[in-house]
């Protein structure tokens, strides 16, 4: 109250620190709703990110997983095959014919193992291919999320860090075309060399039933080597075709299986 009775009027400086207060409750007001809002952008964000690496991983893992069990299932089928090929040995071949008969089980027997182990092979290049997507896929998000939130890392993650671009040039072999005379993966190599020695071995058979073998050995010797380095051969180039289209095609920032394609999967 004021003298005589009426209301006491604030003085300037009351209403100047009246209207801050109102100035800074507007602004408090405003910015709340806006900090709130990019908090729960964000949350939304990582948890889509977290969930989508949880999703490569899982894949990435079932397809390692169906790769060894596609081997585990190529070992057996060879180590069958093997069997057969010693319980045929052991009956004896007293005429010929007998011996004829012998030779065209054994030989069918390692043409079988040789078409099923082709048919093991290009299911497991495709599944290698699978393997090298979802591992690009979770460089990607690793890297996404290690500069979203500007993650402090040791030195030792220096070069997963950089980007492809980058990347010199000059640091590739100069022998790095030797790499298509190699399958991508010991697995692969593996089968290559089985499946190409039991097709060889099979055709040295045919030869030695048409007695080409005892007339032109030399010949029919080099038609073997020959025979195993060709279908080697088409099984690493169909192995390197294939990765590399996939890579080519799936390519989002980090590659780590083609600056160096000495480099195997497995």
């Amino acid at each position: 109250m004021g003298p005589g009775g009426g209301e006491r009027t604030p003085s300037g400086c009351q209403w100047q620190t009246a209207k801050d207060k109102m100035s800074n409750q507007k602004t408090l007001n405003k910015s709340l709703p806006i900090s709130e809002s990019d908090t729960r952008v964000s949350g939304e964000s990582l948890q889509i990110l977290m969930k989508e690496f949880d999703t490569m991983k899982d894949l990435f893992s079932e397809t390692q997983t169906s790769i060894q069990s596609i081997f585990n299932f190529y070992i057996t089928l060879v180590t069958a095959v093997i069997g057969g090929v010693a319980l045929v040995l052991q009956f004896p071949a007293s005429t010929s014919s007998d011996l004829a008969r012998s030779q065209v089980v054994i030989c069918g027997l390692l043409m079988l193992s040789s078409i099923i182990g082709t048919i093991y092979l290009l299911s497991i290049v495709y599944r290698y291919a699978r393997l090298l997507e979802y591992g690009q896929n979770l460089d990607a998000l690793r890297l996404h999320l290690f500069q979203k939130f500007n993650v402090p890392l040791p030195s030792i993650y220096s070069n997963f860090l950089k980007k492809q671009e980058q990347t010199s040039s000059s640091n590739k072999s100069r022998f790095v075309w030797l790499a298509w005379l190699l399958p991508t993966g010991t697995y692969q190599l593996t089968m290559a060399l089985i499946n190409s020695g039991t097709l060889a071995v099979a055709t040295w058979i045919l030869l030695s039933i048409t007695g080409a073998t005892a007339t032109r050995y030399n010949d029919s010797l080099a038609t073997i080597i020959v025979e195993f380095l060709l279908i080697f051969n088409l099984y690493n180039i169909y192995s390197r075709i294939t990765l590399k289209y996939w890579a080519e095609s799936y390519r989002l920032h980090l590659n780590p299986h083609v600056e160096n394609l000495f480099r195997m999967i497995r």
